[in-house]
């Protein structure tokens, strides 16, 4: 009884490849590379330190998206930006580190 209840269940799991007709794959991947382009263009919008407002406003406006399509793309490319700053500080940390021990250690051997 309880291999029925199990195999009931594994029959109604479905899967996104069951759930995508072929014939829409093209549709998916135009949608994908819209994103992509608003994402590029999103991050040249950060870089040059646009309000959140102004970016979400102009991706709406250049890829014909809605607010929750362009506020999520926003939020993903900030992140990413963040993300590379806080890395980039660490980095600098690290090699400073090493820097100052290897000075300290040619000050040790040149004695």
């Amino acid at each position: 009884m309880a291999e029925v209840a199990k195999l009931a269940k594994t029959e109604l799991t479905k899967t996104y490849t069951d759930q995508i007709d072929f014939w829409h794959w093209g549709e998916l991947f135009a949608l994908s590379n819209l994103i992509d382009s608003a994402r590029h263009h999103c991050l040249e919008m950060i870089l040059a330190e646009k309000s959140k407002l102004d970016c979400n406003k102009e991706l709406q406006l250049l890829f014909n998206i809605n607010k929750r399509y362009s506020n999520s793309i926003y939020t993903e490319v900030q992140g990413i930006v963040t993300n590379v700053n806080k890395n980039r500080i660490a980095r600098i940390k690290t090699l400073e580190g090493q820097i100052k021990s290897i000075k300290s250690d040619i000050k040790k051997r040149s004695k």
